[in-house]
């Protein structure tokens, strides 16, 4: 990715719909967005929590213009029962975090864009599966 010294690894890749762009999800909660077939960084997302045991994914709006990612929020200790797993969603053109989606009682593990439209589904270790339009 054109790093001297590389201190992450890649834990999810996501081609955008029209082909120009691939975004990198890191274990270090680093999204990396790169020409495609080029290794020219085009933007460095930070905002969501991925560590290194998680199981994260990315995906490109339909536009392009935005990044879904999902991120983990750390756990409470209290049997209260807090949202933690949610969907990251940011602007490509500003790298800017827009809007934290909570979703889920436990990590998201899966998600996905309808390929006509921005619905998406999410999968968690909470055992649920959500839509969201």
């Amino acid at each position: 990715l054109g790093d001297r010294v590389v201190s992450f690894a890649v834990l999810a890749l996501s081609v955008s719909p029209n082909g120009s762009m691939v975004a990198a999800c890191t274990d270090r909660s680093r999204v990396i967005v790169l020409q495609a077939r080029s290794s020219r960084q085009l933007r460095n997302l930070y905002g969501a929590s991925v560590n290194e045991y998680d199981l994260p994914s990315v995906c490109f709006s339909l536009d392009s213009c935005f990044l879904y990612v999902s991120s983990s929020l750390p756990q409470p200790r209290e049997e209260v029962k807090v949202l933690c797993g949610q969907l990251a969603i940011f602007e490509l053109r500003s790298a800017r975090l827009v809007l934290q989606l909570p979703c889920h009682e436990k990590a998201v593990r899966c998600f996905d864009r309808h390929p006509f439209t921005e619905m998406l589904v999410t999968g968690s270790f909470d055992k649920t599966v959500k839509f969201w339009s």
